[in-house]
């Protein structure tokens, strides 16, 4: 009986990261950086790293996930993608649009749960390095 009840605890505590894990990103953007909150993956980044700031149709496809978490079709945290290199993921994968962020080494690509979600981040973005946006690529 105690095995039982030790193997019934670890499933319900990896049930419970993982769906904290699923859970939309929390991203914060002032005139100095941004960051990211996520159960393990969350950072920030300095506005001086920001290259550029598009908002983009679709996800390119990931090469490799290198340290992260990937499921259900979310991906949070470090993942080589084509065209982009090495950088982190905050996405839904069947959500459009995605938020991309060069950064001076490396990127990160970011969705919400709704698109006008993802729409008001990236206008927030704008309105923080408006020197920074660049068009979608295509």
């Amino acid at each position: 009986m105690p095995l039982l009840l030790v193997g019934l605890g670890l499933l319900a505590l990896m049930g419970t990261v993982f769906w904290l894990q699923v859970q939309p990103p929390v991203v914060t953007v002032r005139s100095d950086g941004f960051e990211v909150e996520s159960l393990f993956y969350g950072t920030s980044f300095a506005a001086d790293d920001v290259a550029a700031v598009s908002l983009e149709t679709r996800l390119p496809r990931v090469l490799a996930r290198t340290n992260g978490f990937a499921a259900a079709g979310t991906l949070r945290g470090h993942f080589h993608v084509e065209g982009l290199g090495p950088g982190r993921l905050f996405v839904e994968a069947g959500n459009s649009p995605h938020v991309l962020v060069r950064l001076r080494e490396g990127f990160v690509m970011v969705n919400l749960s709704e698109p006008e979600t993802t729409r008001a981040l990236y206008d927030e973005m704008v309105g923080a390095w408006p020197d920074r946006v660049v068009t979608p690529s295509p």
